[in-house]
């Protein structure tokens, strides 16, 4: 079983937002500023780690295929 972790503050501005963090691989999902959502997530290893940083989405793809692993990876 997962252990609680306790959620970042929310984000300040309004629309949704994702919180991640790596020590406790964990994510929290907000819409304008309320917890919606959190679940465990994977990252990545030493030799590759992953990435930190605010990022925002650029583009999403309705029936995108993997194109390492061949497989469907809707939006």
């Amino acid at each position: 079983l997962w252990a609680e972790v306790p959620p970042p503050p929310a984000p300040k501005e309004n629309g949704i937002s994702i919180r991640a963090s790596l020590t406790n691989k964990r994510a929290w999902l907000y819409s304008d500023g309320a917890l919606l959502y959190t679940a465990p997530i994977c990252s990545g290893k030493e030799t590759h780690p992953t990435p930190q940083g605010t990022f925002r989405v650029i583009n999403k793809h309705k029936d995108w295929i993997s194109t390492i692993y061949h497989v469907p990876m809707p939006y």
